[in-house]
């Protein structure tokens, strides 16, 4: 589903608030009482792919619901979450394509990164798939780097290991959720049997495998399943 404008402002409520959690400590040069003029919002999202750049548009789409819930935060005047921040940083954004490509998704990491420095110069927004996420969060959980990131629509149950990725946070359900809801709807329709297709990727992978436990906790029976 791509996010409208309502569910970006919810969204981006939590992004604020990793915002004021670097602010009030994370890192030990800052100054809580002080808070810096300005912070530095390093955003990923997926505007074009493939070898012909064909555009993205779910990906343009999360980009301007995006950019209009910036446009309030920043503006005390609107009349939308002018409390917010009131006497913390200006946000200024920082826009990178991730592609939907892991590896463009780490060089933008890395450029995020030296963008923001010196510390707390910097928090993070995507990218929109869960295996760029993934590669992101290796980057930003470096402990010389130490980014916040938040994720808006990466969904694959393995980013919810916080060992793992220590400094990520996500405002969609994981697919562990996902996958139980979809098993409980079949089964309340009374079907029996049921066929998986999915991807290869993280994404589709850790779905379908999410899906393919509920499913058999809920004695359906599994036919054919094509990756």
């Amino acid at each position: 589903m791509v996010p409208t404008l309502h569910t970006c402002r919810r969204d981006f409520l939590f992004f604020v608030a990793i915002v004021i959690f670097i602010i009030t400590g994370t890192t030990s040069s800052v100054d809580a009482s002080s808070p810096p003029h300005s912070l530095n919002v390093g955003a990923q999202f997926p505007l074009f792919k493939g070898v012909d750049f064909r555009a993205d548009t779910s990906g343009a789409r999360r980009l301007a619901a995006f950019l209009l819930a910036l446009d309030h935060v920043n503006d005390k005047d609107d009349g939308f979450w002018d409390e917010l921040l009131v006497d913390g940083p200006f946000l200024n954004i920082t826009l990178f394509d991730s592609q939907r490509s892991e590896g463009a998704a780490v060089i933008n990491a890395f450029k995020i990164w030296e963008r923001g420095r010196p510390a707390p110069g910097a928090v993070a927004a995507g990218p929109a798939s869960s295996g760029p996420t993934a590669r992101s969060q290796q980057v930003f959980s470096v402990r010389e780097i130490n980014i916040p990131q938040i994720s808006y629509s990466a969904t694959a149950p393995k980013l919810s290991d916080s060992a793992a990725f220590p400094r990520l946070l996500r405002t969609p359900p994981s697919d562990a959720l996902q996958g139980k809801v979809m098993a409980e709807i079949i089964a309340w329709y009374g079907w029996r049997r049921v066929c998986t297709l999915s991807g290869s990727d993280e994404y589709s992978a850790g779905g379908v495998s999410e899906f393919r436990r509920h499913a058999l906790a809920l004695n359906l029976t599994l036919g054919s399943e094509v990756t």
